[in-house]
């Protein structure tokens, strides 16, 4: 079975909400992956915040046309609770 996401949402700078086929939730900060020139628009915080949920390739991707592999995302670590938390409660208010 091939990994795909299956839910995206931005929560703070460079960091994503992920939920993944094999169940898996969680916030991660890609910043370590947003390297090369297709990645340069997505440095700007308001493009990096249009991203969506790609129906075809099932992964997360931006207008510009920059996506992001499952597998990349998933090794990522995991941002702190305390930390990601906070990001949603200051979201919020």
């Amino acid at each position: 079975m091939l990994l795909h996401i299956e839910y995206v949402e931005p929560v703070d700078a460079y960091q994503l909400r992920l939920r993944f086929s094999n169940a898996t939730e969680k916030v991660v900060d890609v910043s370590p992956l947003l390297q090369g020139p297709v990645f340069v628009p997505i440095r700007d915080l308001k493009v990096f915040r249009q991203v969506k949920l790609d129906p075809i390739a099932k992964t997360v991707s931006w207008p510009s046309g920059a996506d992001l592999a499952p597998e990349a995302l998933l090794a990522l670590p995991e941002v702190a609770d305390s930390q990601a938390s906070a990001v949603v409660n200051t979201e919020s208010r």
